[in-house]
């Protein structure tokens, strides 16, 4: 009996035990999904993205979205260039012929789709390296009534530093009068500094009729995109702000520095203040985050919100484009699952200001 009793105790222990266990990983994510729960969400699909280029899969992820200035809501769609949805590890599509993917990205507006063919990433080590897979993760931009794109590039073996680049789209009236593949120049956009934080997520807004780009959240630091010198853009630094905040434990316990918070989308006029949305990256997952910075120089941070997914099972989450309409009730998201397809969710007002701690 005795040999019982000691059994149900340890039964009873760990079920305590596990229970603590399960709720301390998941409770935040449950109760910031519950904010989320009555959004509008879609999956953004794309037409036969082969009719357009017969070795291109007929998949697209990390989408970035835009409410240009004449009410057009405009997508570009990240083109796969895997065999395989990235649930596990990658698997190349095209391995053989990466260039056939790298410098692909698909623009959708309306009922349109239109091809980008951009011009091939530069070669490191003498030409024997391509950057593969091409440019990733575009964030559209409106700058003085023309479209762009802020794009990064990395070397396939992951060994040289991220570049970035601007890509000159079109200008807003000539939009509906591109070609099914229309050509694109990139041009690099060199920053003002070497710093040792390798970042590839360059977030853009536009203040006053000047282009600004987020290098980083925290510390603050904002560059402004200057002049034209050839094949390339020099930056310059604008300003440097909020150098500490405390640390932001994540729903799976893990606590990352602050510095390791990373840009995601471009930023946007939202109530008197710019948004954007940034992510922490844990083991595998990727946490999303909302926060805000005042609409002036030296745009010092008004809010960092609490950590969120808009999946409860997405391992790889990425948010990658933000618009919102002043007078609207919703602020939609569009975003990437596992490498494998874009959604697009519309999210409160209110839900936004309560997970940014600014509103009930």
């Amino acid at each position: 009996m005795q040999y019982v009793l000691a059994l149900v105790i340890v039964l009873i222990f760990l079920y305590v035990v596990c229970y603590v266990l399960f709720n301390t990983r998941f409770t935040s994510i449950s109760k910031n999904v519950s904010i989320l729960e009555s959004t509008e969400e879609k999956q953004l699909r794309v037409g036969n993205v082969s009719q357009l280029h017969s070795d291109l899969p007929n998949r697209t992820y990390n989408p970035s979205c835009l409410l240009l200035s004449n009410g057009i809501v405009l997508y570009s769609h990240k083109i796969s260039s895997f065999s395989k949805c990235n649930r596990s590890r990658a698997e190349w599509y095209y391995q053989n012929k990466p260039d056939e993917l790298a410098s692909r990205v698909l623009l959708s507006w309306n009922a349109r789709e239109v091809l980008l063919d951009l011009e091939e990433p530069p070669r490191v080590k003498n030409g024997t390296v391509k950057y593969v897979p091409g440019y990733e993760d575009m964030r559209l931009i409106e700058w003085k009534e023309n479209i762009y794109g802020v794009v990064n590039a990395r070397s396939c073996d992951m060994l040289g530093r991220a570049r970035m680049y601007l890509i000159f789209i079109c200008s807003i009236d000539t939009l509906d009068s591109l070609e099914t593949v229309h050509k694109c120049r990139a041009v690099q956009l060199i920053g003002p500094t070497n710093s040792s934080k390798d970042e590839k997520n360059w977030a853009p807004f536009v203040y006053q009729d000047r282009l600004l780009l987020n290098y980083s959240i925290v510390p603050h630091v904002v560059y402004e995109v200057e002049n034209l010198i050839g094949d390339t853009i020099k930056c310059t630094l604008l300003s440097i702000s909020d150098t500490k905040r405390d640390s932001i434990k994540l729903p799976d316990g893990n606590t990352p520095s602050i510095e390791d918070l990373r840009c995601g989308t471009q930023c946007i006029p939202f109530k008197g203040s710019y948004l954007g949305v940034g992510h922490f990256r844990s083991y595998e997952e990727y946490y999303s985050i909302l926060y805000s910075f005042s609409s002036a120089p030296p745009f010092k941070l008004r809010s960092i919100g609490t950590p969120f997914k808009l999946g409860k099972h997405n391992k790889i989450e990425y948010i990658s484009g933000i618009r919102y309409k002043e007078g609207d009730e919703k602020v939609y998201l569009t975003y990437g699952v596992d490498d494998c397809y874009g959604m697009e969710v519309g999210v409160s007002v209110e839900a936004v200001l309560k997970m940014l701690g600014t509103g009930k």
